[in-house]
This record gives C-alpha cells, sequence and structure tokens, in this order.
C-alpha cells in the first residue's frame, strides 16, 4: 500500500517530534510518551468530549499522549505543577483514569483543594501535594509517564 498525503503528514510529524523530544524528559523517574496518530489498533478514535473546549491544542495533545502511553503500555502516574481550580488537572483524570494524579500546588485558597477535588470524575486516583515544590516531592518514589508543568516563569 502506498502512503496517501495524510499518513505522510502524520509520519513527518512524528519524526519531528521524536527528534524535538528525544523520547525522555527530566530525569530517569519521569518518561514523556510521543504521539504518533489517532488511529489506533486500525480503528479510528472517538474523541472523548474533554478535547472539545476553551483549550484545544493542550487538550489534544494530552489526548493524543495518553493513547500513545496506553497504546504502549507504558507504567507510570500523572501529575500536575501548578493545579490553580483544576480545570487541565480534570482532563488528566479523565485521561488517565486507572492512574494516580498527583496535584502539586500551594492551595492557598481556602477552599482551593475542595474546588479541584470537586472537578475529578475519578477522586480516589488523586493524590494533593500542598505546599511549595521541589519540597512537596521528597516522599514520592513513584514513576511518572505524564507531567504538565503550568507555573509562572518568575516562580522558578
Amino acid at each position: 500500500m502506498i502512503p496517501g498525503k495524510k499518513e505522510l503528514h502524520q509520519s513527518k510529524i512524528r519524526k519531528a517530534i521524536v527528534k524535538l523530544f528525544n523520547r525522555s524528559f527530566l530525569s530517569g523517574k519521569f518518561s514523556l510518551a510521543v504521539c504518533s496518530s489517532m488511529v489506533t489498533g486500525g480503528l479510528e478514535h472517538r474523541r472523548p468530549d474533554y478535547v472539545f473546549d476553551w483549550d484545544i491544542i493542550r487538550s489534544s495533545s494530552l489526548e493524543l499522549i495518553s493513547l500513545e502511553i496506553y497504546d504502549k503500555k507504558i507504567d507510570g502516574n500523572a501529575a500536575e505543577l501548578g493545579v490553580f481550580r483544576g480545570k487541565f488537572a480534570e482532563k488528566i483524570n479523565i485521561a488517565f483514569p486507572d492512574r494516580k494524579l498527583y496535584l502539586f500546588d500551594t492551595f492557598e485558597d481556602f477552599h482551593a483543594e475542595e474546588i479541584v477535588l470537586k472537578r475529578m470524575k475519578f477522586r480516589e486516583n488523586c493524590i494533593i501535594k500542598k505546599g511549595f515544590f521541589p519540597e512537596t516531592v521528597n516522599d514520592i518514589d513513584d514513576k511518572f509517564v505524564f507531567i504538565n508543568i503550568d507555573i509562572r516563569a518568575d516562580s522558578i
């Protein structure tokens, strides 16, 4: 079968992403799955409702990365550094329904943790890590397959 324009385009995108990220992120404890295409097992994938929203680029990227992680059977948990009200954490929670989701934030607002947890479909998988990063990571010995870093540049 001769590849069509769509397959060639997907191949170019995948090669560019692999080149940019080189399939790894941060250190040995962290890994990044590179997304390939919307086709899994020869069947078109139905896009989840959370993709069609205010932030389609991040949501679509999350969708593709989670598909690749599950397709490649990569073990590990998910995390978000900088949770705020939990809008994107909610999407991560849905994308990884069977994995722990570590939520790192200062949660300075009195009701912030409660607001965030109310958004979560799989609340039992959420682990709140209240405080300042990186101190809040000291007691964690898990492997991570997905980490969303959403903090202000001046807080680094």
